[in-house]
């Protein structure tokens, strides 16, 4: 699928148009998306500029960000959680030698 002929591209300052670029070159920023919307989960599969792209990337990262967050912080609490059972299996064993 090709670009409208009527966009122009913002990297070349508007002088020449998407479609110009995408079928006389390879454009690096002319680009296949496939997976799943971060806000509603349907499935997409688009061909476009990657700059039209990005707000959806944006969203999708942060997404990413705050899941990594939240398993940071179950890791830390287990890894407490186990400091703490060893801390008294320690005090067990040292009340129990005197």
């Amino acid at each position: 699928m090709l670009p409208d002929s009527n966009i122009r591209c913002p990297a070349t300052g508007f002088a020449k148009s998407c479609r110009e670029i995408v079928t006389q070159c390879d454009c690096p920023k002319f680009v296949t998306i496939r997976g799943r919307d971060p806000q509603t989960g349907a499935e997409i599969d688009r061909v476009g500029c990657v700059d039209g792209f990005l707000p959806l990337l944006l969203i999708e990262n942060a997404q990413m960000a705050r899941q990594t967050g939240a398993a940071v912080e179950s890791f830390r609490n287990e890894v407490v959680k186990a400091e703490g059972e060893r801390q008294e299996a320690v005090r067990r064993l040292i009340g129990g030698a005197r």
